[in-house]
């Protein structure tokens, strides 16, 4: 059987970067944030800091992180294998180019078969670079069924005829509740109940 093609963003549904980089960041800006405190999508806004600031930290941990295994998203690894009697993964992802090696590897060892394809994201000012395909763009090129990303603004202008639009459920982007009731903000077990029915 010809499995369908299952896109989807690794950081944030797959690799849980956001909750070690609170962990840097709260050490680095003396702070005390919580996993909750997420806001946005921004991080500056998150961390109540000006963009270069937050670049400035961004490009420190990714010097540091990327060279180490990634731990996952709570339900990623469970589901994703019972998701992949039916699909087959594409991760789509706007990290720095620094990354690429050691994510390909990391999804070679977690998700055999699958393909990683760097873009450029979506009102995401810290990573992805020039030159990039988007992820709508690449969706489509891929001719997938869905595609997960925790970021809302992945999905504002998202055309529903490329790719059933499926928005990770994560305490950044609440919003997407208000703003787009019509596309499903789900977790890990929700996906696999809806995309295995």
């Amino acid at each position: 059987m010809l499995k369908q093609i299952l896109a989807s963003d690794a950081d944030g549904v797959f690799i849980d970067w956001n909750r070690e980089f609170l962990v840097f960041a709260n050490a680095r800006l003396g702070i005390g944030k919580t996993y909750d405190d997420y806001k946005t999508h921004n991080l500056y806004e998150t961390f109540d800091t000006d963009q270069a600031t937050m670049q400035r930290l961004v490009d420190e941990f990714d010097d540091e992180f990327c060279r180490h295994d990634f731990s996952l998203v709570a339900g990623a690894s469970e589901y994703s294998q019972a998701l992949g009697d039916r699909y087959r993964f594409a991760i789509i992802t706007s990290c720095p180019d620094s990354y690429k090696i050691s994510r390909q590897r990391f999804f070679e060892r977690i998700l055999p078969g699958s393909q990683v394809l760097f873009t450029s994201g979506k009102n995401n000012t810290l990573t992805g670079r020039d030159g990039r395909l988007t992820k709508l763009e690449t969706v489509r090129s891929l001719c997938a069924t869905a595609f997960i990303d925790d970021n809302e603004h992945e999905f504002y202008d998202w055309d529903p005829e490329v790719a059933l639009p499926i928005c990770y459920a994560q305490p950044w982007n609440r919003s997407l509740e208000l703003t787009h009731p019509h596309i499903p903000r789900l977790t890990w077990p929700e996906i696999a109940e809806l995309l295995l029915a």
